[in-house]
């Protein structure tokens, strides 16, 4: 099924069609729109027998994050890079869920 738009359309990038993918490569898996990569697929989380409210972003059974705040033309973003294999936390990063709200 993977993420919807609640018109019930994949999530596609308007200029290329290409669905939103978590694209993997040798070093990093960055959700980004391409051809190829995994489809993001909705789950939910529990944390020390808590589940946690949301519906969250993931693939392959996992749903693990890295997050670093990066500075691009003075311009502050996150960058999101998915911990497919348990890969360990690069200089600069958090790990966390990435979760999927509306509005």
């Amino acid at each position: 099924m993977g993420v919807q738009c609640v018109d019930e359309q994949a999530l596609v990038e308007r200029s290329s069609g290409n669905p939103l993918r978590i694209a993997v490569w040798a070093t990093d898996a960055l959700l980004t729109w391409k051809a190829y990569g995994l489809m993001p697929e909705p789950y939910t989380v529990t944390v020390d027998g808590v589940k946690l409210d949301g519906v969250f972003l993931g693939a392959a059974g996992k749903v693990r994050w890295a997050f670093k705040q990066e500075t691009h033309n003075n311009i502050v973003v996150w960058r999101p890079r998915f911990l497919l294999n348990g890969d360990a936390l690069q200089e600069g990063e958090f790990a966390g869920y990435l979760a999927a709200k509306s509005g």
